[in-house]
């Protein structure tokens, strides 16, 4: 009876730590998630409002960013620095819960819900969108290929 209860007990750990895990590295995810559209968000402003020049943008974007992401940004970039618009200004981005979850080798898809807390004309407001962001494990850290809303 006793070898019955220690199976049991290892499989409630094992259980329990894979499950722990998972949490873990959703949270890490969404962390990761967090800062790299704050970071996106920030570059783009900048450099729509000539605060940045384009190639500073650039290099600063692969760092974080990777196609087909990067070259649809690029190109708004180019767009912008020849016929400027009024943006509305994103004062903050949140990435709120995860609703689904998918690993494949070293790529991550995520459906998660985002916050948007924005700055226009008439005022600030707030949008609240469901989105699938599709991230690459690159070195230590994960960069954004893609995202759209669902």
């Amino acid at each position: 009876m006793d070898r019955y209860i220690k199976k049991i007990l290892l499989f409630i750990l094992l259980f329990s730590m894979i499950f722990s895990l998972n949490y873990f590295r959703k949270e890490r995810i969404s962390t990761v998630l967090d800062r790299i559209m704050t970071e996106r968000i920030e570059i783009i402003e900048n450099t729509a409002y000539g605060e940045l020049s384009y190639e500073k943008a650039k290099l600063y974007l692969k760092k974080i960013i990777n196609d087909p992401l990067l070259q649809s940004d690029l190109a708004y970039l180019k767009e912008l620095e020849h016929n400027p618009t009024e943006l509305d200004k994103i004062k903050n981005v949140e990435i709120g819960e995860i609703q689904r979850y998918k690993v494949i080798e070293n790529t991550v898809g995520i459906k998660a819900s985002v916050f948007w807390t924005v700055e226009g004309l008439h005022g600030t407001y707030s949008e609240h969108s469901t989105y699938y962001f599709e991230l690459v494990k690159y070195k230590n850290t994960y960069i954004l290929c893609d995202y759209y809303p669902l």
